[in-house]
This record gives C-alpha cells, structure tokens and sequence, in this order.
C-alpha cells in the first residue's frame, strides 16, 4: 500500500484463541485475537506474521514466559491481553501495586511465592508502604513514609489476584494456585472507649463544616498565612466542591472570564454545556481536568466518572483567587513573567517565585501542615 509518497506494508496477524477480559462481566474468557498491523518495511511485516504463527501454535499466552523471576512475570503481564483490557486508569493504579509487589519479591522465583509470603508482603506495606526507589533526601536517605493504611491493603490484594490468575493461566512459571486469593489481610487495632477491637478497614465518618467554622478557616487563611495560595486551597475545596485532582488541573482559563479565558469547544460539547450561556456568565468554572501523581509524575485526566461538568463560582471565590493573583502579579513583576492561562489556579508562592511546576502530591502535605 502506499501512503503519498511513502510506501507501507500491512501483515494481518492471528494469534489465535488468547485470554482477553469480557467488559460486561469482567470474567477472563478464551477469544480469537486478531489484528492488522502496518509496518514501514517487507522484513518487519513478515516478521511480525512469524511470530503470530509461533504464538497460535503454542497456545494462549505462550508468548509471556520470558523467565521465572517475579519481577519478569510482572513485565509479561503488561504485556498480555487481560492487562490491556483494563481502563487506562485502572492500568495506572495496578503499576503502582505491582512496583510495591515487585520492590518486595524482587528476582524471586514466581513459583516459591506462598501464602505465607503474601501476608508477610500486607504486613510489610503496613509497616513501611513506600518503595525503595523513593527520592532521597539531602543525606542520601530515603525519604519513607509510614505505612499504608489498612483500608488501601485490599487494592493491594486485588492487583495480586489479577496477576497470580494470569501466572496460573500461562502456565509458564510453575504457579499452581492463587496465593494472593488465598491470602489473608491482617487486621487493624482501634480503640473505643478504652476497648481494642480488630477490624479490616477503619471508618471514617465525614462531615461537613459550619457555616462559622468556614468563615473562621478562611479568614485564619487569609490573615494569618504569607502565601495566599492557601486561602485558594481551602475556598476551592470548601467554596467551589472541588476535589483534590480537580483542584490541581484548575486553569485560569477555565476559570477567569476576561481576556485569560480558554475554553475549548470539545470540553463543553463533552459536558453538554452552551458556549455563549457559558462565556456571559463569569460566575461559572468548567472542571474538566484532574491531575494525579502516579508512578512519580502528574498524569492528566478527566475528573471522576469521566465526567465534565460547569460549577458555581461563587463571589467569596473570586474574590479570594483574585487576592490571590495580586500576590502572583507582583512578583511575576519582579521577574519579568507574563500570567498565562494554561497556570493553575492553586499554585503555591515557592512555585511561582521559582516557576516551577505544581507537584499534585503536594497538595495533601499543605491540607496537613495548614490545617
């Protein structure tokens, strides 16, 4: 085939029956995978054609068994079918439970793995729950946490699931059974009114602010703190219902009605949302990004549910982010920089003086040293 002037060569590969997740019921099931690919060379098309061969005559999965180590099973796993059936985000969740899995198991046979080990694995998440990998500090060290909590293990468990069942399916690395199935969560002790009790996830019982407790919040903010990004965390959280990814994926673009204004056309056609009701109404902020921090980097997606939607920009809000860009406006006087609409609205006074990127993960350190 040719593409203008470049010419390309297309190879429909079958890799016969292979296990792939059903969407509708999320059972593993046996479906005939395939597909056509289109390559820039002969050679590449016919080698891409030979290793289809080679992977339906061997059989479904054939193709993940590279070793026995855990770690490498891990790596075969992103690559099978039943991995990429899962939602993107999804996908992103389940690498950052397979990097404490893999930080844990490291070059240890897949096959020597036992129950007794899983539990071993909660317990350490429970006692320690950061990677070795973590981001040293100034001496070298590395920066751990404590523990995961209790109630995030299950995700945990989970994740181990979905990999031990591809494992088992392969056939490859000499696992027999489900361990992460199998396995048991340790419990957690609370205490209530001097008497312990062992539970598997904590309660958390949220409540709303009063209307007193608000106002004293944002005036401590206001009066209190140097850095007016603070009061913004606080009032685009308690004011605008924000959630924390949604606070950071805030554009001013998405938020100012004067010449700062960008709004695309797909956003609001996404959400449903009329262009001109929206443009002559500045009491209006389209939320259409959330940032999160996974695998050590900020990943932009839509908000929760996939969802777009318009909220209420309520005056005590404007006023507050416009006290907030005075700030923002006076230094970026001092260093000859230009507000441009693709900066967030919450963006704390260290990331402005230095222009440096917000960090999403940030943000829950600043809820706990503020407040």
């Amino acid at each position: 085939m040719t593409d203008g002037k470049e010419v390309k060569y297309k190879a429909v590969c079958d890799y016969g029956r292979q296990p792939k997740r059903d969407k509708k019921t999320g059972e593993i099931m046996m479906k005939q995978v395939k597909t056509e690919l289109t390559f820039k060379t002969l050679k590449e098309a016919r080698e891409a054609r030979a290793e289809a061969v080679l992977i339906r005559s061997a059989g479904a999965d054939a193709r993940v068994a590279s070793s026995k180590k855990f770690c490498d099973a891990v790596e075969d796993y992103k690559r099978s079918e039943r991995y990429k059936s899962f939602s993107g985000s999804y996908q992103d969740h389940m690498v950052n439970y397979m990097n404490h899995m893999v930080d844990f198991f490291k070059d240890m046979e897949a096959d020597k793995i036992s129950v007794v080990d899983m539990e071993a694995y909660y317990a350490y998440q429970l006692e320690s729950g950061s990677l070795n990998t973590a981001k040293g500090d100034k001496e070298g060290e590395a920066c751990k946490k404590g523990g995961i909590t209790v109630n995030t293990l299950p995700k945990h468990k989970t994740a181990a699931k979905h990999l031990w069942e591809f494992m088992v399916d392969a056939k490859a690395y000499g696992v027999v059974e489900n361990v992460a199935e199998k396995s048991r969560i340790p419990k957690a002790v609370i205490c209530i009114d001097g008497k312990k009790k062992k539970v598997s996830k904590v309660p958390f019982h949220a409540r709303p602010l009063s209307l007193d407790e608000l106002n004293y919040t944002l005036n401590d903010a206001i009066q209190n703190e140097f850095d007016r990004s603070i009061a913004v965390m606080a009032a685009l959280a308690a004011v605008g219902s924000l959630r924390h990814s949604e606070t950071v994926g805030l554009k001013l673009g998405k938020f100012m009605h004067d010449g700062l204004m960008a709004v695309t056309d797909s956003a609001l056609d996404y959400g449903g949302f009329d262009r001109e009701y929206y443009e002559k109404h500045d009491s209006l902020m389209l939320i259409d990004t959330a940032v999160m921090y996974i695998n050590s980097k900020n990943v932009e997606k839509l908000p929760k549910g996939d969802k777009v939607r318009v909220a209420a920009a309520l005056e005590c809000l404007k006023k507050i982010i416009a006290y907030a860009m005075e700030q923002r406006q006076e230094v970026y006087g001092i260093v000859g920089r230009e507000i441009g609409s693709g900066e967030s609205v919450y963006m704390p006074l260290i990331n402005i003086i230095e222009g440096r990127p917000l960090v999403s993960q940030k943000l829950s350190r600043k809820w706990e040293e503020g407040f």
